[in-house]
């Protein structure tokens, strides 16, 4: 956790055998940084308290880990709107496609078409958009380290393909899928927020669920995390988030 520069961290992983080149490294370094997990001071990095968070979470909890990585992916566009976090909007709209279109096979050509229709209509100004194949296998690599799975590659079709949706996914997944909806509703904590289509559908998406699977998820989750919980109002159930939810907390 101490501070390094990046010929540092380069010289380490290829002590223990990574074998990756000095310019992919510092791209994924930028990348960590972006999605808040490294601080870098005059190119010298370390883990940020969300780092710290992820890295306790990998050793105990691989799972989580996975689906707090895919969560920051997926998020960090919409809380932001940086430029330099246009790789959270490409991994986002892609996930968000996948699950659209599902049970389905992949195209990573069409869906990559699909992808550039879709950027060139959300950022018109931009006159260079260019969407190709490399961007849908990087959103893959982290979408098939997800388990359950979202995505499976059957031996006899070898094509990659989407089921139903994930049967479930961690009550960490599910709780950051809750305060980011209330952080973009604007819903004070504390507050119920009232389990529509609309809403439920939102967390499955962003969780890659299964919609049929969402109710138990739920349970899972407040069983595990006290700052959430089921509220019974006039107009249906709801539920409450008692407090921000944020990555840094989670280990």
């Amino acid at each position: 956790d101490e501070l390094q520069e990046s010929t540092q961290v380069w010289q380490e992983a290829q002590r223990r055998d990574h074998r990756i080149s000095y310019d992919y490294l510092r791209r994924n370094l930028n990348v960590l940084t972006d999605l808040g997990l490294l601080e870098n001071n005059a190119r010298m990095y370390r883990l940020s308290p969300s780092g710290i968070a992820v890295k306790a979470l990998l050793s105990f909890k691989p799972a989580a880990f996975h689906d707090v990585m895919h969560y920051l992916y997926y998020t960090s566009w919409d809380l932001t709107h940086k430029a330099e976090l246009c790789f959270s909007w490409t991994y986002q709209t892609i996930c968000n496609l996948l699950w659209d279109a599902k049970p389905s096979s992949i195209d990573a050509e069409k869906l990559a078409a699909e992808l550039l229709s879709i950027a060139q209509s959300s950022f018109p100004d931009e006159q260079r958009i260019a969407i190709s194949a490399y961007a849908i296998e990087g959103a893959y690599h982290w979408i098939r380290a997800l388990e359950p799975a979202f995505v499976t590659l059957p031996a006899q079709r070898g094509k990659r393909e989407t089921g139903s949706g994930r049967t479930t996914c961690s009550p960490e997944l599910f709780m950051l899928s809750i305060d980011y909806l209330y952080r973009k509703l604007g819903l004070p904590y504390q507050s119920p927020m009232l389990l529509d289509e609309s809403k439920a559908r939102a967390v499955c998406q962003l969780c890659l669920l299964d919609m049929a699977r969402f109710n138990q998820v739920v349970e899972l989750t407040i069983r595990t995390f006290s700052a959430l919980r089921m509220h019974s109002g006039e107009w249906g159930l709801s539920l409450v988030l008692a407090k921000p939810i944020r990555v840094e907390g989670l280990a």
